[in-house]
């Protein structure tokens, strides 16, 4: 299994955990978007798009994602 150690921006969001497997890095994904009218567009692109991608993602956010095998 693939687990994705995810580390925030500095001073930017609470981690409830910093090792997630892919289901649990797709949940959290749409919880980052802080704008009630775009949560229901990125909550259908963490279901949809590839983990890839969300980690590109994450990444530009300012998130420093290692994947652990």
């Amino acid at each position: 299994m693939i687990l994705y150690k995810v580390k925030p921006p500095i001073g930017n969001v609470i981690m409830e955990k910093d090792i997630m497997t892919e289901k649990e890095l797709r949940e959290f994904f749409p919880k980052l978007i802080q704008d009630p009218d775009q949560v229901e567009i990125w909550k259908e692109k963490a279901e949809k798009d590839t983990i890839e991608d969300l980690v590109d993602w994450l990444k530009l956010g300012g998130y420093q994602i290692e994947i652990i095998q």
